[in-house]
């Protein structure tokens, strides 16, 4: 019997690797995800175009471009929920492709895109990287040393309270009543 399709679903990851991304404030940025993929039509994926992979790879990294433009470097660290994003923005559809990135490569190239995962985002710049790293560090003393302080104010708060409220011959709870209704 001719056979001239076949469906083998097995989903494979494929590596994207970030070139020519930028954040908001047009810092260089470099890294990787992973794109999990399977071939629904072989014909379209061999023949409708050379490479499916360099077109999986053209299509999708404009749409990831075009997100992490959408945020300074520091957000990007924060962001939990980028994969998401990036998700959203390849099935949202634009004049080029009314089913979005998604679509387009389903139904023009017989590739099926099932997931995508952020790897890691780092500055390009060697340099900026030691700096972003530097300022990220700096940043998480300085939240360390503010709790530290309000932990050390809320017991100096507390030592005070039961002092005066030993000197002024009462409990602190009733102490409390009596700023409550009188800060003065």
């Amino acid at each position: 019997k001719n056979i001239d399709k076949f469906y083998a679903k097995v989903d494979y990851p494929y590596a994207l690797l970030f070139v020519k991304c930028e954040d908001k404030n047009n810092l260089p940025l470099l890294g990787h995800a992973t794109l999990l993929a399977h071939i629904v039509n072989p014909t379209k994926s061999l023949f409708a175009t050379a490479n499916f992979y360099d077109t999986m790879i053209g299509l999708v990294l404009p749409s990831v471009r075009k997100c992490l433009k959408g945020f300074g470097f520091d957000e990007l660290k924060e962001k939990d929920d980028l994969d998401e994003l990036i998700w959203a923005k390849l099935k949202e559809p634009n004049p080029d492709e009314p089913e979005g990135v998604i679509g387009k490569l389903r139904d023009k190239y017989g590739i099926v895109i099932v997931a995508l995962r952020i790897v890691n985002i780092d500055p390009q710049d060697e340099d900026l990287r030691k700096i972003g790293l530097t300022k990220y560090r700096a940043e998480r003393e300085a939240d360390a040393a503010k709790a530290v302080a309000n932990r050390d104010a809320e017991l100096t708060e507390g030592r005070v309270m039961e002092s005066v409220a030993r000197a002024s011959g009462i409990t602190r709870e009733e102490l409390e009543k009596v700023l409550a209704t009188n800060p003065k």
